[in-house]
């Protein structure tokens, strides 16, 4: 009986829907110096990396029922890194890598904004 009842809710659980992790990437695109012809560095690496990191949570998150996204923000020189954090957690993105250079991120008094 209490096997029976231990399934049950085994398969309640399944039945719900996934848990949605998502995850916010902030990126202000840099200037990169070509090396050669045939060595041109890549515009998306850090996103191309971090979707591959998605796909992978992906693949083993299946089995514990919860799914990832991410969702890329290119900031313009002109754009506060601090407003566009915010604006992704008003999207209900629970997680954000700042891939921001040196003194171009968030200023020291507004990391802490949630």
């Amino acid at each position: 009986m209490a096997a029976a009842i231990a399934l049950t809710s085994v398969k309640a659980a399944w039945a719900a829907d996934p848990a949605e992790v998502k995850i916010g990437y902030l990126r202000r695109p840099e200037a990169k110096v070509a090396l050669s012809l045939l060595q041109v560095p890549p515009d998306n690496d850090g996103v191309a990396g971090a979707q591959v990191a998605i796909d992978d949570n992906n693949t083993t998150g299946s089995f514990l029922n919860q799914r990832f996204s991410l969702e890329e923000v290119r900031l313009k020189d002109s754009d506060d890194p601090a407003a566009a954090a915010l604006a992704l957690a008003d999207r209900g993105v629970s997680l954000i890598v700042a891939a921001l250079a040196p003194g171009r991120g968030l200023a020291p008094g507004r990391q802490a904004l949630w």
